[in-house]
């Protein structure tokens, strides 16, 4: 069954979605241009919303690939502008007969442990396309309030009171 938030297009080349928990970012859409729409980029562009659906200004996005040396080549970044809206290009081939893009994409920290990833992205047979991402902020649930317990020990001259004793208790809130 594919995923109704993946472009079919992008689909059939394999494009897909890895859901974080507990994920801060959640990808919401993933659109694809082919040569003609693209005319002439070879992009990932990134949209991010805020929990209302308005642009996120300033949020730092991260695209990174399969076989990456973290000791020779970070993984690349860009961050929104006014629109919300930023991009980092491609040059990677996607093979149609093996799906396997080597680009992957998400928002939020370097180590994408606070995001939905985008996976499979390249260039189709070297041609010139667009991936066109939407994250949306998530807004995250408060902690549940702390449970108030109370032990109650009661004791007269250190033995327990015999059974029918009248027992005065107050309860003082701090």
């Amino acid at each position: 069954m594919t995923d109704p938030r993946i472009d079919l297009r992008a689909a059939d080349l394999g494009i897909s979605i890895t859901e974080t928990p507990n994920a801060k970012f959640r990808i919401v859409k993933v659109d694809y241009q082919d040569e003609v729409q693209a005319k002439g980029q070879h992009t990932i562009w990134f949209t991010v919303l805020n929990e209302q659906g308005k642009p996120l200004v300033g949020q730092q996005v991260w695209q990174d690939w399969i076989g990456r040396n973290p000791a020779e080549d970070p993984p690349a970044k860009a961050h929104t502008n006014l629109e919300g809206r930023c991009d980092i290009p491609m040059f990677h081939i996607l093979h149609l007969d093996k799906k396997d893009g080597p680009y992957f994409a998400f928002a939020g920290r370097s180590d994408g442990s606070n995001s939905d990833h985008v996976n499979g992205m390249g260039l189709p047979e070297n041609h010139h396309v667009n991936f066109l991402l939407t994250f949306q902020r998530v807004a995250q649930s408060p902690p549940p309030p702390p449970t108030k317990s109370a032990h109650l020990s009661i004791s007269v001259d250190g033995a327990a009171p015999e059974v029918g004793s009248k027992v005065v208790i107050e309860v003082m809130n701090e």
